[in-house]
């Protein structure tokens, strides 16, 4: 049983650590505040033309930059999407 799973049971009882066991429940206990107060956000999704109209070029200047390697779409149920990261790739 870990410390983790001891301190989540509730239970009253008095234990020894190693120094170990004790920097690895620290680093966890940090990990888990760093996640919630910095929560990952969700990219925004662009649809072709929304993504075009963004920046000012044809749909069709999309699926070349696509082929040549500059921007890699997201595709979901068929469906092509630009994400914020292609955005900045391409504003750069």
């Amino acid at each position: 049983m870990t410390i983790h799973e001891m301190l989540n049971s509730g239970a009253n009882m008095q234990i020894v650590v190693s120094l170990d066991d004790l920097k690895v429940f620290a680093a966890t206990l940090i990990e888990e505040a760093q996640r919630i107060s910095h929560p990952q956000e969700e990219e925004e999704m662009y649809t072709p033309r929304a993504f075009a109209k963004r920046h000012g070029v044809a749909v069709s200047t999309l699926w070349r930059w696509c082929r040549a390697g500059i921007l890699s779409p997201t595709r979901i149920g068929g469906k092509t999407y630009y994400k914020d990261s292609s955005l900045k790739v391409c504003e750069g």
